[in-house]
């Protein structure tokens, strides 16, 4: 008789005589027990499993690579290794720990090369594959930023756009964070694969497609592998494929490998987690609020104040008249300040009409007679000059050296327009002139008017009134400003028009978990901006209406353009002339634009105050934390206190990215870097006195209900 001893150790972890059974305590989490199962063959897990849990590629002298694979030789007391040797002799030697915490298995990996052979690189990976033939089309997925759902509405050269794509791995220093979530939309049964404490390094020149051999590299890939049975899978170091945007966007490798010298490794830890969801989007919320507590971002702390000062200044230096034109300029150049385009555009990026509204309020705030002088001139102009005959306005005029002003020739954007009638309409909440509520009004009417019966409201329109472009899923854009227009008028033909356009909103945006065309240069494609403008959208419904039902989609968008932030300090290279961002600041608070591409910008922090309503809304105190992660992280790139070596305070980049090439981007400054900064300050300041949260957090909690029900 053969005598098996069992033993339960104080991590939970059960383990017997010749094999390892790991029972993970995850009913909080997935509303059931999941066991683990690690034998010599590898894991087994909820409808997972490994064939062979070692995988090395290794990299002939020929430049050619082989993927092979070994059993584990021993699995005692929570590690398991196995040794795995090449046709050229190489050697390598594989140590996995396992441990659980509250949020699942946590593997943590070694590889170390015992003999160096005729090969000259190496790669890694971890993999657990579905146990009976699986495809990409049978599953929704999740990784931040780049894939959500079924990836429908993406660019055709993006990252997971293809569903019968061999393999979708994507290297993390593009990622918000590193993670990969697989459901299955028959039972709603999830599995989630995160790489905890990435360094990310990477290096100037590692940015183009051929492979590269070099021990510096720090960073890895997570995705999926589709080849019969699907598997999550992580590599390292991090290979992107078969799609990547290294060296631009395209079907193609860019391989990355270690170098087999005796007695080098690499490390590695993993979090593997098992659930069940009943809906996509409870899973995304899950997996990602797991992922960020793991990480536990800390932003160095900024002072808000001085931050708020130097923005206003910013705007008071620039936004004047040029060649007699009162403009916001549309950029400025980054260090010196340098205006490189006096245009101006009412909204998106342009934020000329907010920005005036923004210089108006410290003007009053102050006293300060010119400033007021300064950003009357600012919005008159518009006022005066851009509304035409249909009630559409014309968004962007160019300023010459000589001749008169010019209106751009271009169709009038839904995002465009909004805005700036936003920001004419906070003006005259603080100077209530006539005019100024007139030419919101002419909009106003317009949209009402097109409206459709289901509350559709199109997208993009010509002068003339007739629209431009049939595309109706950018609705959501216009929903603020038709309740601040109901609101300073009281007329209930904008309050229905809203709710409207919110019943079809509820359809198309929250319910099809569809938030699409938030930028105006890139429509139809899955994007950040349009979770901020969704959010915005459902929580001023809730404003208008006190009606609960509008929490719920509100928290859903504000979750995932969550997912799209940077919640780890990604490294950039320090001898790198095009590096834009600051040296000396942490990257945490940046956020990926949309699908399609890598570019990362400050705009998360427009919704600082949008975070901290859906606390006091909901009592989710995650909420709470993010708010406070979104105020301070997204001041770091920010030349709040003068030690960046700006020209001026205040100023900013627009754009960069932090995968290849690393850390480039525009040496530019746009009006929208300053408006996203200062409007979630000025509503916070107006709804409790300042916007340090955790005084706000003295008050209680009836009385901040309180004052955000009455200041949305």
């Amino acid at each position: 008789m053969r005598v098996i001893i069992r033993h339960l150790n104080r991590n939970g972890v059960l383990y017997d005589f010749n094999r390892m059974t790991l029972f993970l305590a995850l009913s909080v989490l997935s509303h059931q027990t999941s066991t683990v199962d690690v034998s010599q063959s590898g894991l087994k897990l909820a409808g997972w499993e490994q064939a062979r849990p070692i995988e090395i590629e290794v990299v002939g002298a020929d430049g050619t690579a082989a993927w092979l694979k070994a059993p584990y030789r021993e699995v005692k007391d929570g590690q398991a290794e196995g040794v795995l040797t090449t046709p050229g002799g190489s050697r390598f030697l594989v140590t996995d720990r396992f441990s659980t915490t509250e949020s699942g298995l946590v593997l943590d990996r070694t590889v170390r090369v015992l003999a160096a052979g005729s090969e000259k690189g190496f790669s890694s990976r971890f993999s657990v594959a579905t146990g009976s033939p699986t495809t990409i089309r049978d599953r929704e997925f999740f990784i931040p930023g780049v894939w959500y759902l079924r990836n429908q509405e993406v660019p055709p050269d993006a990252l997971a756009s293809e569903p019968d794509a061999e393999a979708v791995l994507v290297r993390e220093d593009r990622l918000p964070l590193s993670l990969a979530m697989v459901r299955d939309p028959k039972g709603g049964a999830t599995l989630e694969l995160a790489h905890l404490q990435p360094e990310g390094t990477a290096f100037t020149g590692e940015d183009h497609r051929p492979r590269i051999i070099d021990g510096r590299m720090r960073f890895g890939s997570i995705g999926v592998l589709n080849r019969g049975n699907l598997a999550l899978a992580f590599q390292y170091p991090g290979s992107e494929g078969d799609r990547t945007y290294v060296g631009g966007p395209g079907k193609a490798w860019a391989l990355r490998s270690h170098p087999i010298q005796l007695g080098f490794e690499h490390m590695y830890r993993l979090r593997l987690t098992a659930g069940t969801s009943t809906k996509f989007a409870d899973a995304v919320r899950s997996s990602w609020r797991r992922a960020f507590n793991d990480a536990a971002p800390k932003p160095p702390k900024a002072d808000i104040d001085k931050a708020y000062r130097a923005s206003m200044d910013l705007l008071a230096k620039y936004g004047v008249r040029y060649n007699g034109v009162p403009s916001m300029p549309f950029q400025l150049r980054v260090p010196d300040g340098e205006v490189i385009d006096k245009s101006s555009q009412m909204g998106f990026v342009g934020k000329a009409i907010p920005a005036a509204a923004l210089l108006l309020k410290d003007a009053l705030d102050t006293n300060d007679s010119a400033r007021k002088r300064q950003a009357e001139d600012l919005i008159n102009y518009w006022v005066e000059n851009s509304m035409t005959p249909s009630g559409v306005p014309k968004t962007w005029y160019d300023i010459h050296n000589e001749g008169p002003v010019t209106w751009r020739e271009i169709p009038t954007h839904l995002r465009i327009a909004s805005d700036g009638m936003m920001g004419v309409l906070d003006a005259w909440k603080l100077d209530k002139r006539p005019a100024w509520l007139a030419f919101a009004r002419r909009f106003g009417d317009f949209l009402v008017f097109k409206q459709e019966s289901d509350g559709s409201i199109g997208g993009l329109w010509n002068w003339d009134g007739t629209p431009n472009n049939p595309y109706k899923n950018v609705t959501y854009q216009t929903i603020p400003f038709l309740i601040s227009l109901h609101s300073a008028t009281g007329d209930v033909r904008y309050r229905k028009a809203a709710i409207l356009a919110g019943e079809y909103c509820l359809s198309t945006v929250h319910k099809a978990y569809s938030y699409v065309g938030g930028a105006p240069d890139n429509p139809n494609v899955t994007d950040k901006e349009a979770g901020i403008l969704a959010m915005q959208a459902f929580l001023a419904l809730h404003s208008l209406t006190s009606e609960p039902r509008w929490i719920a989609p509100a928290a859903q968008a504000g979750t995932f353009c969550e997912t799209w932030t940077y919640a780890w300090n990604v490294p950039l290279p320090k001898n790198d002339p095009k590096v834009v961002y600051p040296q000396n600041r942490t990257t945490l608070g940046l956020s990926i634009i949309a699908t399609g591409h890598s570019g990362a910008d400050n705009c998360m922090a427009l919704t600082t105050y949008d975070y901290y309503r859906l606390w006091i809304l909901t009592k989710d105190p995650h909420y709470l934390r993010y708010a406070r992660f979104i105020s301070q992280s997204t001041l770091q790139m920010m030349n709040w206190d003068g030690t960046l070596n700006y020209a001026q305070k205040g100023l900013l980049t627009e754009v960069l990215t932090l995968s290849p090439p690393h850390g480039h981007g525009l040496h530019g400054w746009l009006p929208w870097l300053t408006v996203a900064v200062l409007e979630p300050m000025v509503r916070m300041k107006k709804a409790f006195g300042t916007y340090d949260i955790d005084k706000i957090e003295t008050m209680p909690y009836a009385e901040r209900l309180r004052r955000v029900v009455q200041n949305p």
